[in-house]
């Protein structure tokens, strides 16, 4: 998590900074990228950027989750009686909500190490951005929308590290643009994950139009 010097910054300043960050790694390597480099970019000294961070995963993880976060959030639809889905169907979409400085940024996710990606998924990065399927798996194991044995703790945290494995292979095989995962994680989502843990006949209400 960013620090409380980092998140006390005036708003133009962090803007900076993040703008800095965002072409950097959008036109290098992570593996790269040292903090001398992100210093250099970003226009401040060494020191500063231990005040804002503790190293570069966290420095990344924490810019990408607050960006992720914005998409995420518009995920989720509830109803007084009812809940459904509706994800970002594509770049469009997402370009409604993101910069395509931020889109750029965005995509370098894909190409991560698998050690950094397993601390996003497994470290606490992921359950704070997918917070609201937590409330979502609630609601359905109290209607009892969840197949026979599935809680909501574990639809929750299968839903979330079952994107590691997804992202791994998606990194393996370079198919690493914003189009290609925008539209396949659309279809793991509801052909692999959500059939794995929703009863079949309730899957349609929550893929209703």
């Amino acid at each position: 998590m960013a620090k409380q010097t980092f998140l006390n910054l005036k708003p133009e300043k962090q803007k900076r900074f993040k703008s800095a960050v965002y072409q950097l790694f959008a036109s290098r390597g992570y593996e790269e990228i040292g903090i001398r480099d992100i210093t250099d970019a970003a226009g401040i000294a060494l020191g500063g950027f231990y005040r804002y961070f503790d190293d570069k995963d966290e420095m990344y993880l924490d810019l990408f989750a607050e960006i992720e976060t914005r998409l995420v959030e518009q995920d989720i639809f509830s109803l007084e009686e009812d809940n459904y889905l509706r994800e970002i169907q594509d770049v469009k979409d997402a370009q409604k909500i993101l910069t395509l400085e931020e889109m750029a940024f965005g995509e370098t996710f894909y190409r991560l190490p698998e050690t950094v990606l397993y601390k996003y998924y497994f470290q606490g990065y992921a359950e704070r951005i997918y917070k609201g399927y937590l409330d979502f798996f609630t609601r359905l194991e109290k209607r009892g929308s969840l197949k026979e044995g599935i809680d909501h703790p574990f639809a929750f945290y299968y839903f979330i590290t079952s994107f590691f494995n997804f992202i791994c292979f998606l990194r393996r095989n370079n198919m690493n643009t914003n189009e290609t995962v925008f539209r396949l994680k659309n279809h793991f989502i509801r052909e692999t994950v959500m059939p794995g843990l929703i009863k079949p006949e309730e899957l349609p209400r929550i893929y209703r139009a």
